[in-house]
């Protein structure tokens, strides 16, 4: 009787872990993503980067920080409503990812700026990038509602160098984008 009860506790406390497992798996997984676009929110994003820069530390090879911001989205928030603006950023997050390679990272900084992390990656290289998809956002039609939606995208570049931080490139970045 008492093996019986013992391998009966044993299953449910099987179960029960189980069970915190899966909550714990999708509890990191809310404070690490976005829950509109899907990407990486800025937590997510600056424990990626703090892989990628042991990485660099470790072999030298180095990445870049391309940060990119919708240059007319209030308006779009203004004029069409916040549930268009919602559906804006959902494309978008599509397309970028969609517009680098699988090892980049794109993730949702704020608002409508998203922050992407370069590996092995150059400043000329990802201003390639930048390039690329600045003309490929300033082509498309984002519908919404049978609204069609246009607008365009400003960048900013910087390669992360050796004995600064994450939030250092970041700052380098953030103001090319503003020049």
């Amino acid at each position: 009787r008492f093996t019986a009860m013992l391998n009966n506790l044993a299953g449910e406390v099987a179960q029960r872990t189980s069970q915190l497992l899966s909550a714990n798996t999708k509890l990191a997984e809310a404070a690490t993503r976005d829950p509109l676009t899907g990407l990486l929110n800025r937590r997510g994003f600056s424990e990626h980067c703090e892989a990628e820069i042991e990485r660099f530390l470790r072999t030298g090879r180095e990445f870049s920080i391309l940060i990119r911001d919708l240059d007319n989205f209030k308006s779009v928030n203004d004029k069409y409503g916040h549930a268009c603006g919602d559906s804006l950023l959902i494309d978008l997050a599509k397309l970028l990812r969609e517009g680098v390679r699988e090892m980049d990272n794109v993730s949702r900084w704020g608002g409508e700026e998203f922050i992407f992390i370069l590996p092995e990656t150059y400043s000329d290289g990802a201003a390639q990038l930048a390039e690329k998809l600045r003309a490929s956002v300033q082509v498309k039609d984002f519908e919404y509602m049978g609204q069609r939606i246009n607008d365009t995208m400003t960048f900013g570049v910087a390669s992360f160098l050796r004995g600064e931080t994450l939030e250092s490139c970041i700052a380098r970045a953030d103001t090319a984008l503003y020049q």
